[in-house]
């Protein structure tokens, strides 16, 4: 038998995988559940909303129906303008690896701002 070699250590460790914090992946989470609550939200509030036409049925004299079309607008431009927000600010943030939350957030907040505008432009149509 010939002498034993050994194999000298390698100078550089192979690097070892990053594990993952325990805040990205609740912001993750929290992300997706939001996003999934707004979506629902919105379809659920945009199909309620198909109702305020009847909103003018029972006042006779002093009903202004036109505000029944502006409520519309209103409500569910803000309710899209709240599901772009998410989407494009949760692309964004995806890509530059930071906080996910706060897109979806910042749309609930621009849907709820649109819903309390045109319930009260409805309160106007039927003369409240």
């Amino acid at each position: 038998m010939g002498p034993v070699t050994t194999i000298p250590p390698h100078p550089h460790p192979p690097a070892q995988p990053e594990a993952r914090r325990t805040g990205v992946v609740v912001d993750g989470v929290a992300a997706a559940v939001l996003t999934t609550l707004q979506i629902v939200g919105s379809a659920l509030t945009w199909w309620v909303t198909l109702f305020w036409a009847m909103a003018t049925d029972g006042c006779f004299e002093h009903c202004r129906e036109e505000f029944v079309y502006h409520a519309w607008k209103v409500t569910w431009g803000g309710l899209a303008l709240g599901l772009v927000i998410t989407v494009v600010g949760l692309w964004v943030v995806a890509k530059r690896q930071t906080t996910l939350s706060v897109w979806p957030v910042a749309g609930i907040a621009v849907g709820i701002i649109a819903v309390v505008i045109g319930a009260h432009l409805i309160n106007i149509a039927a003369g409240n």
